[in-house]
C-alpha cells in the first residue's frame, strides 16, 4: 500500500507541535493563577478590615482545607477505584535473583 500524497509529515515522524495552542494554554493558566492569587489577597485584605487577624486565619483555613482534603482523599480514591492499566504496570520478574529470608 502506497502512502497518501496528502500527508505533510515525512514518513516515520509524528505530527508537529502546535505552538499557538500551547501558547494559549500557558497564557490561560497564567491568567487563572494570577486571578486566584488576587482573590486570596482580596479576601485576606477584607478579613483584616472587617474582623482582624482571627478572621484572616479563618479565611485562609477555609480556602486551604478543602484543597488539602481533596489532595489526600482524591489521590487515595484514584488509586483505589481506578488502578493503573496493565499496559503501564511493570511486570513481575520472570525469575527473581533473590529469595525472601526464612
Amino acid at each position: 500500500m502506497e502512502p497518501s500524497s496528502t500527508t505533510s509529515a515525512p514518513a516515520g515522524t509524528g505530527p508537529g507541535v502546535d505552538w499557538p495552542r500551547i501558547r494559549s494554554l500557558v497564557v490561560g493558566q497564567a491568567a487563572v493563577q494570577a486571578g486566584s492569587f488576587a482573590l486570596l489577597i482580596a479576601m485576606s485584605w477584607t478579613a483584616v478590615q472587617l474582623g482582624g487577624h482571627g478572621a484572616v486565619t479563618f479565611v485562609i483555613l477555609a480556602s486551604t482545607l478543602p484543597r488539602a482534603l481533596m489532595l489526600l482523599f482524591g489521590a487515595y480514591s484514584r488509586t483505589l477505584w481506578a488502578p493503573v492499566p496493565s499496559c503501564c504496570a511493570r511486570p513481575p520478574p520472570a525469575s527473581p535473583s533473590w529469595r525472601p529470608g526464612p
